[in-house]
């Protein structure tokens, strides 16, 4: 198996791979792209080639966004910021 790679691509501390394909489907690429071996179980956009170790390294997962706050639990969370509106409000 050969990984297509794009170095133009930036995807963690590497270049993306952009396809996979058996070595007999390979092709000529354009400048910024070159094939490297890879393993049977390499996945486009799910690895990336590091140029320092020459290794395929699947992509780290994204971190997921914790879930916004309403306006009511961020004000709970705060006792000072509850305090300055019970103050404010005149409680």
């Amino acid at each position: 198996m050969k990984a297509l790679i794009s170095s133009v691509e930036p995807v963690a501390s590497g270049y993306r791979v952009a396809q996979v394909a058996t070595d007999d489907m390979t092709f000529v690429v354009a400048e910024g792209l070159f094939w490297v071996d890879c393993a049977n179980d390499t996945v486009a956009d799910q690895f990336y080639f590091d140029p320092v170790t020459q290794q395929i390294i699947p992509v780290p997962p994204a971190k997921e966004a914790a879930p916004k706050k309403t306006l009511a639990e961020q004000i709970l969370a705060s006792p000072t910021d509850l305090a300055a509106l019970k103050q404010a409000l005149g409680l």
